[in-house]
């Protein structure tokens, strides 16, 4: 072979020796410049275990009073006296204001006057005449009953007369006339006798009795319109507002006080629709009212209002629970310890259920709901694995514990989930796990930084770009 024929060949060996050993050299730089990948996540488990349970719900409610009065005027005028001050106890009874009396008085003392004379007039007609009465009526008939018997025995002498023709026609008629007026007379007074002996007519007396029976209750009415003006308080309570003073002019209807019947007292608690399974009226619950003393209270449930203000937008069902109120005294005043508007917070107990309960610091809020990591450990390391996100959706819970029902249909009844750090995790992500008693290596001291934060994924996201092996390497070493 000739040396011009060999020349081809020592070129191409020349030019791939060139490309091999640049390569090489690629390669090393681009080993050099690759970042190690990051430390699992630190983050602390806790269990997801099934068991019975008592549901409990907390419900913050408002206190009210079970009833509540605004006590108005009975009558129009000016007041009088008004004595009554909010916050004040008062009895059933109290007067709480009067109005000016004086006409109505009056009008009273002159009807009482016109019933004592018709009592009397009935009284006289009810005891009938008199025998004084009795005796001149008699007098009176014995009278005309001689004047009578004369006028006929001078009748008699007249006809006799005139028969003898010693008188004429006029004397004889004359004679008659006396004759038969005298016995009209005597009828006249015989009936006027037995009307007097009689008495008066009962249809008489009837009209007196009603008569005096009307003015009784005409009285009646005025002495009811009296009491209109004054006001008392209709049961035992406490006044909570005042509404006039005294010379204010008050109209039929006009407010005076609002008061407040605080013996027992309503707890209002509002509950959704999905939760009313577990309220039974007649059950006792736990009111706990803070600032009280004291603070826990029994109540019972009285009523489930079967409306709920949907009109606005909620679907709450206010559920009443009577707790019996107590008081305090103060300076001889009487103060309810449990007060309008307080806040409550109820705790509803149903029975026992079969659940999945996780931790409630396990529950991640995402963009489609709440959410769960479920810790899924290494065959090797058990503190070490990867996260699972899990779609769920809560209900009831006991204590710091929550149901929860996996939206994804999983049917997982143990395990473990992550409790602390799990805001930072993407499904599938590598973590360890944090004991109670420690912190991260390097990682910030308690108090500093939540956990999950990885100090060199830290340090990392601080500088915004990350160190190359020459600049975390110790001093006195190089990296080859």
């Amino acid at each position: 072979m000739s040396k011009d024929s060999m020349q081809p060949i020592w070129i191409g060996l020349s030019l791939l020796t060139c490309c091999l050993f640049a390569a090489g050299c690629s390669s090393e730089e681009t080993a050099a410049n690759t970042p190690p990948p990051p430390p699992p996540t630190y983050v602390r488990v806790g269990a997801l275990e099934q068991r019975m349970i008592r549901p409990e719900l907390r419900i913050v409610s408002t206190i009210h009073p079970r009833r509540t009065s605004i006590v108005a005027s009975g009558a129009n005028g000016v007041v009088d006296e008004f004595t009554p001050d909010a916050g004040i106890y008062v009895e059933k009874g109290t007067v709480l204001s009067t109005l000016r009396m004086k006409s109505t008085d009056l009008q009273i003392a002159q009807e009482k006057a016109i019933l004592r004379e018709r009592e009397e007039h009935l009284k006289s007609l009810e005891t009938g005449s008199r025998p004084q009465e009795i005796a001149e009526a008699k007098a009176k008939l014995l009278a005309l009953q001689v004047g009578e018997r004369v006028a006929n025995q001078k009748y008699k002498r007249v006809q006799e007369l005139y028969q003898k023709k010693a008188i004429n026609q006029d004397e004889l008629d004359d004679a008659r006339e006396r004759a038969e007026a005298a016995a009209q007379l005597t009828e006249a007074s015989r009936a006027t006798f037995e009307l007097v002996e009689q008495g008066p007519r009962q249809e008489e007396i009837a009209q007196a009795r009603a008569r005096v029976s009307a003015q009784k209750e005409y009285i009646d009415y005025l002495l009811s319109e009296r009491e209109k003006r004054i006001t008392e308080a209709p049961f035992d309570g406490v006044i909570v507002d005042t509404h006039t003073f005294v010379g204010q002019w008050l109209s039929q209807g006009d407010p005076i006080i609002t008061l407040a019947k605080m013996d027992q007292m309503v707890v209002v608690a509002n509950i959704d629709q999905s939760m009313l399974k577990y309220v039974i009226i007649g059950d006792k619950v736990q009111v706990n009212v803070p600032g009280t003393s004291p603070s826990n209270w029994e109540g019972t449930i009285a009523t489930i209002v079967s409306q709920s203000n949907w009109e606005s937008g909620s679907r709450l069902f206010p559920i009443r629970i009577l707790v019996e109120n107590n008081f305090t005294e103060s300076e001889g005043r009487k103060i309810p310890i449990l007060k309008e508007g307080m806040h409550a917070e109820v705790a509803f107990k149903g029975p026992e259920v079969e659940a999945v309960l996780v931790h409630k610091d396990a529950l991640v809020r995402t963009s489609g709901g709440k959410a769960i990591f479920l810790y899924k450990p290494d065959a090797e390391n058990p503190n070490s694995g990867t996260v699972e996100q899990h779609p769920v959706e809560t209900d009831i819970g006991e204590e710091e514990y929550i149901r929860i029902y996996f939206a994804d249909g999983s049917e997982i009844t143990s395990g473990q989930v992550v409790v602390e750090g799990a805001e930072r995790l993407r499904p599938f992500q590598s973590v360890s796990i944090l004991p109670e008693d420690q912190q991260p290596a390097g990682g910030p001291a308690e108090g500093d930084g939540p956990v999950g934060e990885n100090p060199v994924a830290a340090d990392q996201n601080a500088s915004g770009a990350t160190a190359t092996p020459e600049e975390t390497a110790p001093a006195g070493e190089t990296t080859p």
